[in-house]
């Protein structure tokens, strides 16, 4: 059985990935907050050499010993990475914790990491009208003063469906796993704007110039 809610929703954030991030060519790819590494095999699929940076050391001593990355310890806004060097950035789940232990303003200076052309990509919960979460308009504002342009705004989950209660509970078949994901994403993609009264798991695509 697929009982695991997470690893649906990995399921879900690989095939945006897949779908809505430019293929890399051996660029640097920094995925900062990186956590446990859930994430960082996508990016080596997608054509980039990605590196993870996240201050927890339990987390990335468990993201190593899994052998699927290179990981760091490090955080915003100082990351041991050349200025004008990646080729791609994501902070995936990243924004609103920050926000909410009151440090978002770490990520300023994040566009000084990218190349011309490179591109970042946040992926995070957003909600309308709510003090827990950042807002679309927050989010555009930082990023549009970092020189980058958006790009891509896409819905990928919303939350409150029958399907995340049935993988909490272990009622789904693996091998449905993928085909549901793949339709929970093409549904969620219609949607252009976030909720009051529910969170949208949502993916930004930002482009340096």
């Amino acid at each position: 059985m697929f009982g695991v809610k997470t690893d649906y929703i990995t399921m879900v954030q690989e095939l945006a990935y897949l779908r809505h991030i430019p293929r890399g060519s051996g660029g640097l790819a920094i995925d900062i907050g990186c956590g446990w590494g859930r994430m960082s095999k996508i990016f080596e699929n997608i054509g980039y050499r990605a590196v993870g940076f996240d201050p927890d050391l339990d987390l990335l001593k468990f993201a190593s010993s899994r052998g699927d990355g290179l990981y760091c310890a490090a955080a915003l806004p100082d990351i041991p990475v050349r200025f004008g060097s990646a080729d791609l950035a994501v902070l995936q789940n990243l924004l609103r914790p920050l926000h909410l232990v009151g440090k978002l303003e770490s990520i300023r200076g994040i566009g000084r990491y990218m190349r011309p052309g490179g591109h970042v990509v946040v992926v995070d919960n957003i909600r309308t009208g709510h003090g827990d979460y950042v807002s679309e308009e927050v989010v555009s504002g930082i990023f549009a003063a970092e020189g980058l342009s958006l790009q891509k705004r896409i819905t990928l989950r919303v939350s409150r469906r029958l399907t995340d209660y049935l993988m909490q509970l272990g009622l789904v078949p693996r091998r449905l796993a993928a085909g549901m994901a793949a339709r929970e994403l093409e549904r969620s993609s219609r949607s252009s704007g976030a909720s009051r009264w529910r969170y949208s798991n949502v993916m930004f695509v930002f482009r340096r110039a």
